[in-house]
């Protein structure tokens, strides 16, 4: 491979039977969840809301139905927004499998886990709170361009126009 003037080299290319990127498709349902999620959110917000206002009689002729109404909306909104975060943490959580799998054809021993970990971080308490962020923060590594003087891309900063290296080299 050739080294480009600033002192970077480009990843190897990509086999042809494999696509380079994570699905559109995939990706669109993941944002199209979360906004639903939102959705279901301040729909649950208001449904509490108006619950609160009938149970301390702010609405004018409170009776048993009325109440009975406002409480069946609200669980009505609960249950709408158990499947919306489910459906949301099952598609985020397929797509950043998906990411992690195809990220690792750029650079296959930049990661420290293996691609189940995409998924299994997510569920070991305590755990759950920085292991998905350091297999996205190998993604974001492994995109980015490789250095030419052999040392990983972290020990690397870009310095105007020209790279320099911590490593002395």
């Amino acid at each position: 491979m050739l080294a480009s003037k600033d002192g970077l080299s480009p990843h190897h290319p990509l086999p042809s039977s494999v696509p380079p990127r994570a699905s559109r498709g995939l990706l669109i349902a993941v944002v199209a969840a979360f906004a639903v999620a939102a959705l279901s959110d301040l729909f649950a917000v208001y449904t509490d809301v108006r619950l609160r206002a009938v149970v301390d009689g702010d609405v004018t002729a409170t009776t048993a139905s009325d109440l009975d109404a406002a409480y069946s909306l609200y669980e009505r909104a609960g249950q709408v927004q158990l499947v919306t975060s489910l459906l949301c943490a099952a598609l985020f959580i397929t797509w950043f499998f998906q990411t992690r799998r195809r990220t690792e054809l750029l650079a296959p021993n930049w990661f420290r886990k293996g691609p189940g970990w995409a998924i299994g971080a997510w569920f070991i308490p305590v755990a759950n709170l920085w292991l998905p962020y350091r297999i996205a923060a190998d993604m974001w590594n492994a995109c980015a361009l490789l250095p030419t003087c052999g040392m990983p891309a972290h020990c690397c900063r870009p310095r105007g126009n020209r790279t320099g290296c911590r490593c002395g080299r």
